[in-house]
């Protein structure tokens, strides 16, 4: 499958192992470029829209392992392979299958805000909202607005949500994103179905980033985590909570650079 993407590179090539910034649930690769523009001045950064969001095209199901055969065939066709695999939320556990079943296409994996468990329900309300707009025909931005306000409290979220909104040619506002399969597959994008009881295992050098204030990245979920990745470790960013990389760019930057520049 040909995704979508933003292609960040050097004037000349620099020899270093690109970076691919997979987004989470909801997103586009977009919600990473001002990062991945911080790197771009010494590797190549790819932000890929995943499939069934941004550009990128829609499919007709869900599973973390299906996800992982397409970034894998992506990333051998975009010369990506090995590359250094970034996730953020749904992202990340898909990083994390790609590491998992095709570990010679990672050269080191970071996951931000993410662990390998599965997740409570926390989108009921956004989803809610979400098919709210869809079936009300809206013809503004602010018809979309007064709607999802009802459900969605936090301005951040609205504004974010509403990247995936755009107007057709008969001046309805609809979802870009592939809302009625995120829908059908809530409950599997939640799941982790790695055990690694059944051989999974990935032993390059990952970073777990976590906010401070999210509760996406248990203490307790390590132990997990370094069942399938055991040179794995835990970083926490202060005052930060899910969205680490845009809450705090300075110091997730940084801790990023430093596992970065970490010996293999």
């Amino acid at each position: 499958m040909k995704l979508h993407l933003r292609d960040l590179s050097p004037p000349e090539g620099t020899g270093l192992t690109p970076v691919m910034i997979l987004h989470g649930l909801f997103g586009s690769g977009d919600n990473w470029l001002a990062f991945g523009k911080t790197l771009a001045d010494s590797r190549r950064v790819v932000l890929p829209d995943l499939p069934n969001h941004g550009d990128s095209p829609h499919t007709d199901r869900f599973s973390y392992g299906y996800m992982a055969a397409l970034l894998a065939d992506f990333m051998r066709a975009e010369g990506l392979a090995p590359c250094v695999l970034t996730g953020h939320s749904m992202g990340g556990k898909i990083a994390m299958a790609v590491a998992l079943e095709q570990p010679e296409l990672v050269e080191r994996l970071c996951l931000v805000d993410i662990a390998p468990v599965t997740d409570p329900a926390r989108h009921s309300e956004i989803l809610a909202a979400m098919d709210e707009v869809a079936e009300a025909d809206v013809r503004s931005r602010r018809e979309a607005e007064e709607i999802m306000k009802r459900r969605i409290p936090k301005e951040r979220e609205r504004l974010f949500l509403q990247k995936s909104l755009v107007e057709g040619e008969d001046g309805v506002y609809r979802w870009k994103l592939n809302l009625p399969l995120i829908r059908e597959s809530y409950r599997s994008m939640l799941e982790w179905p790695y055990d690694p009881a059944d051989g999974y295992r990935y032993d390059g050098p990952v970073l777990f980033v976590a906010g401070e204030r999210s509760g996406y990245v248990k203490q307790e979920y390590m132990e997990a985590a370094r069942r399938l990745f055991p040179r794995s470790r835990l970083a926490r960013v202060p005052d930060a909570g899910h969205w680490v990389h845009a809450e705090r760019p300075d110091q997730f930057g940084e801790l990023f650079r430093d596992f970065l520049a970490e010996e293999s």
